[in-house]
């Protein structure tokens, strides 16, 4: 795909010396809805929702979606093989052109983006009309403020660390690791075990496969009488176990007697065993550091009764 032209404009003019600087480019509103983010985005001046997933390597745009914003086939672009956590999609897909790709102020022209029919809802009940992966979040630092309902983009340059300045009181900074395929994991305790968990804000819980499961101290015994049960996926459907484990550890947050969602279905990527989604996050404020890989993740105050 091409790389966004906008980037060159998004730099800061700086020399080889220059000291860190942060700034923020770009704001909009979020909608959390059923445990997921979704965000305004226009596409060749069309407006549309699109869901924040951080746990699809490509951002995707909606077969009727695309129709209603005269994205066209782009014959130039080989066919793709999408995966998620339900397996493989049905079918080959094709990369459609956008001449114009716009979320919170950030223009983003001649675009290239899968076009598929995608299972997730939007609010309201329709399909979404497409997701926002981690081949554009990574672009930019990206801060999730739940109280605010707000997304924000910063850019940064120069920069080895950083601390969100603007943020008061204690916070967790943990280390990301980019994987080659755009997904950011990071380290949690799960039980008896260190597991690398991919940062899915596309996904509600915890999300582990069977190897995971019995690294963490699950018995095969212990699967074979938890319940069974489904997910959804950017693949479909996902049949798994639901399993009671006793302790999770995110940075500073200590979470006791946390269901998990057991996959049967084999991780599609070598290094995708585990998903950590939004009933860890939404109760926080996230700052989502690529250009450090770090994360920072406070724990916002529980709401008045």
């Amino acid at each position: 795909m091409r790389l966004p032209t906008l980037l060159c404009a998004l730099l800061f003019t700086t020399t080889a010396q220059a000291e860190c600087r942060v700034g923020k480019v770009a704001e909009m509103p979020i909608t959390f809805w059923h445990n997921r983010i979704y965000v305004p985005v226009t596409v060749n001046d069309t407006p549309g929702t699109f869901m924040l997933d951080s746990g699809a390597s490509m951002s995707l745009i909606n077969t009727g979606f695309a129709a209603r914003a005269g994205v066209g086939w782009d014959l130039h672009q080989p066919r793709l093989q999408l995966e998620g956590v339900g397996g493989k999609l049905t079918g080959i897909v094709r990369a459609g052109h956008l001449r114009m790709l716009e979320f919170g102020g950030v223009k983003i022209p001649d675009r290239e983006m899968p076009i598929s029919d995608i299972v997730a809802p939007q609010p309201g009940g329709q399909a979404v009309d497409g997701l926002l992966g981690a081949d554009m979040l990574n672009l930019l630092d990206l801060e999730l403020d739940f109280q605010s309902n707000t997304a924000s983009f910063w850019r940064l340059f120069g920069c080895a660390n950083i601390t969100p300045l603007h943020w008061t009181g204690d916070y967790a900074t943990i280390p990301l690791h980019r994987q080659a395929s755009k997904h950011v994991e990071i380290p949690i305790w799960l039980d008896g075990a260190l597991v690398q968990a991919v940062l899915d804000t596309g996904a509600g819980g915890l999300v582990i496969d069977r190897p995971t499961a019995l690294q963490a101290g699950a018995t095969p015994d212990q699967l074979a009488h938890d319940p069974t049960t489904g997910g959804i996926g950017i693949g479909g459907p996902a049949g798994g176990r639901k399993h009671i484990f006793k302790m999770l550890l995110i940075g500073k947050d200590i979470y006791r007697n946390v269901a998990a969602f057991v996959t049967d279905t084999p991780a599609q990527s070598p290094n995708m065993h585990a998903l950590i989604g939004m009933n860890s996050l939404k109760n926080h404020r996230v700052w989502l550091s690529y250009g450090t890989e770090t994360l920072f993740l406070q724990a916002l105050p529980a709401p008045a009764k």
